[in-house]
């Protein structure tokens, strides 16, 4: 029944990848498949701003612990008005090959 609804699927993805976002390689993971039924139903703009969403943690890791990332980070806004630097909870920690495929 969900198949044929895929609004429905979409949101019950997102609330998975929410659920997950105190471990951010499995928040990411579940990104990915919001992105790619996004892209299996057509939903361009929504692909989308999931891939920008995925980037904005992204830099938000190399931010926390790196000190800076040679984009602004603030620019994604523009695109994607959630975007912040809050995504990652404080005290979460990292494996050292957690974002390895960036």
């Amino acid at each position: 029944e969900n198949e044929k609804n895929p609004q429905l699927v979409a949101e019950l993805v997102l609330k998975i990848a929410e659920s997950y976002s105190h471990t951010p390689n499995l928040h990411m993971t579940w990104l990915e498949a919001l992105g790619d039924h996004h892209t299996k139903e057509n939903s361009w703009a929504e692909a989308a701003i999931v891939h920008i969403q995925l980037a904005c943690i992204q830099v938000e890791y190399f931010n926390k612990h790196h000190g800076r990332f040679p984009i602004d980070f603030y620019s994604f806004r523009s695109v994607f008005p959630d975007c912040n630097l809050e995504s990652i909870p404080d005290g979460v920690v990292f494996p050292d090959d957690e974002f390895s495929s960036c």
